[in-house]
């Protein structure tokens, strides 16, 4: 799995003006979305090196949730080989679904979005409703849900040290152009792994799952593309954990199968996120 990420040692370098520091966990992030001002923890960025970086430590918690989510990999049925995007076909995973029509289409997707809507106008799609949800100032957005402003944390690790803050996860993106909504288990990935012969409801409701979205920078979500989680994970050490966690615990409910690669990955990483201050998943290069 090493080998397979080292691919990103290029782009660690030339970004080796970026910091990130340690005190901010996942789930933090995502818990101050309604909160009012600046979050806790927005420091100036200062020049240090990304390897000093990526020592975040892990936080208990995320420890926690790793030994819980290591203890699941075992549940993910194996498929002997990855297929072929063959056939593969976007529009047959309907996603950024207003969320009102999903939970009355498929009552099922309700528990999916228990405690989500709250506050928010009615005709809310799932992108929207991340946007609002995962921005660590309070959201600005009009009555049809139309998201205005906000700010996100870029935990997929292209740290620009041009931004003016950070937190413990990565700079913080102001510019709502600059953000994907990015699925966790990619759709084509997915579809790789055998979700193409699962039913419409519950490709629908992969597609649109909270636990499947991260709101997270453009340009990296891009280079991800559709890897999976033995290709690919986020650059800093706590934004890893949290995916690999949310990878399990993604499979697990919808019964995704998996490959003895990404078998191997996860109870390998997850491990080193149980056992280690500050695991590294990539290859910083000779000298770092």
């Amino acid at each position: 799995m090493k080998s397979n990420k080292s691919i990103r040692r290029t782009a660690l370098m030339v970004l080796a003006g970026a910091i990130l520091l340690s005190g901010t966990t996942a789930c933090d992030v995502l818990s101050s979305a309604t909160g009012d001002g600046q979050p806790e923890n927005l420091t100036p960025v200062t020049s240090e090196s990304v390897a000093k970086a990526l020592k975040t430590p892990v936080t208990a918690e995320t420890k926690e949730q790793a030994q819980v989510a290591l203890d699941k990999v075992d549940s993910i049925r194996l498929i002997e080989a990855e297929g072929m995007n063959t056939g593969y076909d976007r529009s047959t995973y309907p996603h950024w679904e207003r969320v009102s029509t999903l939970i009355q289409k498929y009552p099922e997707a309700k528990k999916d979005w228990e405690g989500q809507l709250k506050g928010l106008p009615g005709g809310c799609t799932a992108r929207e409703v991340m946007l609002i949800r995962q921005s660590v100032t309070k959201a600005e957005y009009d009555k049809y849900c139309k998201v205005t402003s906000g700010s996100w944390v870029n935990t997929y690790g292209l740290w620009d040290f041009s931004k003016a803050t950070v937190t413990g996860l990565g700079t913080v993106i102001t510019d709502k152009s600059g953000v994907d909504g990015d699925h966790v288990i990619p759709l084509a990935g997915s579809y790789r792994l055998g979700s193409g012969k699962w039913d419409l409801e519950k490709r629908t409701r992969f597609a649109n799952d909270p636990m499947n979205i991260i709101i997270d920078d453009g340009p990296a979500n891009r280079q991800k593309g559709d890897r999976l989680v033995d290709q690919w994970v986020p650059y800093n050490p706590q934004a890893a954990c949290d995916y690999m966690v949310r990878y399990v615990n993604i499979s697990v409910k919808y019964d995704l199968q998996g490959t003895q690669s990404i078998k191997d990955s996860l109870k390998k990483d997850l491990d080193r996120c149980v056992t280690e201050v500050s695991p590294q998943f990539m290859d910083l290069g000779e000298g770092e």
